[in-house]
This record gives C-alpha cells, sequence and structure tokens, in this order.
C-alpha cells in the first residue's frame, strides 16, 4: 500500500476553513474583551501622569514662595491687552515676568504660553522649554478648543491648568502702576479644603474664577464611564458634570479627583461647594 506524503509525516497539511474562522472568532473575542481593559489602564496612567504634573507645579509653587518671603507666583489674566511676554510697557512687562507663575506668550494667542527661560516666575524651578511642555499640559488632553476666545492654529493651546483666582491679589492694570507677588501660602485657611491648581477644560489663562464663568469648567479627561469623546468635551452634559473626572492640586500639596459636579454653581436651593475655591483669607467671600 502507497501512503500519502502527509501519511508519512504523521500531520495533517492545512487547517480547514471552519478551524481557521473559529480561531479568527476566537482572536476577535479576545480584542473585544481586552480593549476597554487596555483603554482604561492607559486613562488610569494619564491620570497619574497628569496628577505629577500638578505636583511639580505645586512644588515649582511652594519654591517660589520660599525665596520671596511666602508670596505665590500669581495667575495671569487674558485680558485686552493679555499680560503676555510681549506687555507694552516694559517696566511693567520686568516685573509681571517675574510676579506671574506664567503668562501668554503673546497678546490675542489665548492658551499660549511662553515657555522661553524668564518668562514666568515658575521657570527658575521647572528646568528647560521640553520639560515645561510636559508638565504644562496634560497627557489627556486632547486639545479641547478654547470657550468664547479665537483659536490659532500656529499658536495653540499647550496648558492644561490653571490656578485659584483668589492667589491674586492685586487691580493691576487698572488700579495699579505695577503687579505684585500673590498671596501668602502661610495665610491660606484650611489648606486641605481648598484648591490651588486646577485640572481646567481648555484654559485660556491662569486666572480660574470656576463657578463664576462659563469659560472655567472643570476637565472631565479622566473618567473610564465616559461614552464617547464628544461627551467629555460637552461640558453641558448631565454625562459630563457626573461622570467626568479631572485632577485637582490643594494648597497643602495633596492632589484628589473630583468630578465637575463637586465643583460647579449647583442649582439654586442645592448646597454648593465654594469650600473648594474660597475662602482663602479672612475678607473673601464665602458664599457663591
Amino acid at each position: 500500500m502507497i501512503s500519502s506524503e502527509t501519511s508519512k509525516r504523521g500531520g495533517r497539511a492545512a487547517f480547514t476553513l471552519v478551524e481557521l474562522l473559529v480561531v479568527i472568532g476566537i482572536i476577535a473575542l479576545l480584542i473585544s474583551i481586552l480593549l476597554p481593559v487596555l483603554g482604561g489602564v492607559k486613562r488610569r496612567a494619564q491620570q497619574v501622569a497628569c496628577a505629577n504634573n500638578e505636583k511639580q507645579i505645586f512644588m515649582a509653587m511652594t519654591m517660589f514662595a520660599n525665596e520671596h518671603k511666602g508670596h505665590l507666583a500669581r495667575p495671569y489674566l487674558v485680558t485686552s491687552p493679555a499680560e503676555a511676554a510681549d506687555w507694552g510697557n516694559i517696566p511693567q512687562r520686568t516685573v509681571l515676568l517675574q510676579v506671574c507663575a506664567w503668562v501668554q506668550s503673546i497678546d490675542g494667542k489665548s492658551g499660549n504660553i511662553a515657555m522661553d527661560d524668564y518668562t514666568a516666575g515658575l521657570w527658575s524651578y521647572i528646568k528647560g522649554p521640553e520639560m515645561r511642555r510636559k508638565v504644562m499640559m496634560c497627557p489627556g488632553d486632547d486639545g479641547e478648543p478654547l470657550a468664547g476666545h479665537p483659536i490659532d492654529k500656529l499658536f495653540p493651546r499647550n496648558v492644561s491648568y490653571s490656578l485659584n483666582s483668589y492667589i491674586r491679589r492685586d487691580n493691576f492694570p487698572g488700579g495699579s502702576p505695577l503687579p505684585t507677588l500673590g498671596l501668602q501660602i502661610a495665610r491660606v485657611k484650611d489648606s486641605a479644603s481648598r484648591i490651588m491648581i486646577y485640572e481646567e477644560l481648555a484654559p485660556n489663562d491662569s486666572w480660574c474664577i470656576m463657578g463664576d464663568s462659563g469659560d472655567d469648567i472643570p476637565a472631565a479627561r479622566h473618567a473610564s464611564n465616559i461614552s464617547n469623546q464628544a461627551l467629555r468635551n460637552n461640558p453641558n452634559s448631565n454625562e459630563y458634570r457626573t461622570k467626568g473626572r479631572a485632577n485637582f492640586c490643594f494648597f497643602d500639596g495633596h492632589v484628589e479627583v473630583l468630578s465637575p459636579s463637586d465643583l460647579l454653581r449647583p442649582p439654586a436651593g442645592k448646597v454648593g461647594s465654594e469650600r473648594y475655591h474660597f475662602p482663602l483669607v479672612l475678607g473673601d467671600r464665602t458664599v457663591w
């Protein structure tokens, strides 16, 4: 009897079509199971990296305060003109770049901050433009558009964070000839309950008046249970406000993950969340 080549080898020549389809189906099933898990792992890694960014900014703020008699670097305003690295009055600009944590790069380029040396008070403690670009932008930030401000593709938004507006204590430029340093950190009341650094949805400047402005909105970048990216970037949706999550660094240095509904002004008649924002010192407002 003459045996086939296959028989001599003791095996089969190939998989059948049915077997291939079964294998492909198993692979597809595994992918469908693993993709959400991997997506969640990626989002969690982004949240941790973002929290580390805020801790680095906090450390820079405290080192600045240590060298300025306890005074924090203050937020900048996207006024007209904006408090930017090209501020026209040179004596004022010199002081501005010393007392602000960071500033806008050019007037009219909202959301784009200057990263070069000597353009911000914190840059002595966060070394080099590359490191600053990494620290100032959350890895989960997919470039949400600015709200109510012109967008310039040549000067894209390059910052994900803002500062508590009550750190700023001067009324420059309208009522003061020169900008001044921010609040002394030791004066902050209940530092473990007040937010210093906000992870904000597309911040246009670093002066965050959350709850008092329609364009100062908490980010929701680290939610694992929001259905799609469109909803993640839609702050008017109930899903965004209740399921969204972002990092917030407090005046004592700890970071918490909170939802937008934790921080925004509540409906009339309900308990507010002012305690996250103010008062920082005696004399600040106490209620919305």
